[in-house]
């Protein structure tokens, strides 16, 4: 893991001193718990949008997404993200799709 500094202003290290003190927990650990947790809603929410958008693939999701391929599949099934497939390309896929079905004889 590394490491990265920065300054938070007063009354947010106040609070979380205080916050510190009635959880026993160290000011750091609750500060990078919760900074890291927003982090990767936030990330994921950015991958999400270029995957809609076409810009990065499913896999490139899930591997900057730091998710299993499921759990991806299951992020854009809730959030109702339709995969960015060019209608032409769908066309192609379902003629490809009935010319096996039909030499399968299914």
């Amino acid at each position: 893991m590394a490491q990265i500094s920065f300054k938070i202003p007063d009354d947010e290290l106040n609070f979380l001193k205080w916050y510190s003190n009635i959880t026993s927990h160290s000011v750091s650990t609750i500060y990078r718990d919760v900074t890291l947790e927003t982090f990767r809603e936030w990330k994921l929410d950015i991958l999400l949008s270029l995957y809609e958008k076409g810009a990065i693939g499913f896999k490139h999701l899930c591997r900057l997404g730091n998710i299993s391929l499921q759990e991806g599949m299951l992020l854009i099934e809730k959030r109702d993200i339709e995969p960015p497939i060019s209608e032409q390309v769908d066309l192609h896929t379902e003629e490809v799709t009935r010319k096996i079905l039909r030499s399968l004889k299914i």
